[in-house]
């Protein structure tokens, strides 16, 4: 750099040392470094006076905070997979018994799709199970259970028939529509019929 040019490099932390061991060089001059210096002791700064710690108790501090988070994560997992468990037994309460497939159809406001599954083989051990869900954005989902898939049905194709030929997915979990709200329950109505023409 020559005396008296200002350097074009932004400013930021120190370079790696040098293949040859040497003391690691500023990528910055010195009025620049300095700037740098005292946003990052501001910012420290303000993180002290959020949490409400010493600087000194930072790491401790966060790393509390980081083992907070994870714990609401897994009560929130948790929350989740037992409100799975109440839709599954709430939508095998409805069920009907179409040539000795258990068949059950419902509308949901929400995505649906992680609980359909366990809500799939929530059915007597061995009988074979299938849930069709509407979804608030449209969307039509067969779950079949093993029992059902052994038996001959194939979700995709369930879809497909219901569909007039859209969707699919794999013989198990198979989705399509876009249908429009007021679509939705005679769609899944047609479900048991679909089922029982196999």
């Amino acid at each position: 750099m020559f005396p008296g040019r200002a350097s074009s490099r932004p400013c930021g932390p120190p370079a790696p040392r040098t293949r040859g061991g040497g003391p690691p060089s500023w990528a910055c001059p010195g009025a620049q470094r300095f700037g740098y210096l005292a946003r990052e002791r501001d910012l420290v700064a303000h993180i002290a006076e959020q949490l409400n710690a010493p600087r000194a108790e930072l790491p401790e501090k966060i790393a509390g905070l980081l083992d907070r988070i994870k714990a609401v994560d897994r009560e929130d997992a948790r929350l989740k997979q037992q409100a799975t468990t109440i839709r599954a037994a709430a939508l095998v309460g409805g069920v009907i018994d179409v040539n000795g497939v258990q068949v059950v159809t419902a509308t949901t406001a929400d995505g649906g799709g992680p609980w359909l599954p366990p809500s799939a083989t929530a059915f007597p051990v061995g009988a074979p199970g299938a849930v069709g869900i509407g979804t608030a954005a449209g969307v039509v989902v067969v779950a079949l259970n093993k029992a059902a898939h052994g038996a001959g049905l194939n979700a995709a194709s369930l879809v497909k028939q219901l569909l007039g030929g859209r969707g699919g997915g794999s013989p198990e979990p198979a989705r399509g529509g876009r249908l429009a709200a007021d679509r939705l329950a005679d769609t899944l109505a047609e479900l048991p019929r679909v089922i029982g023409g196999h």
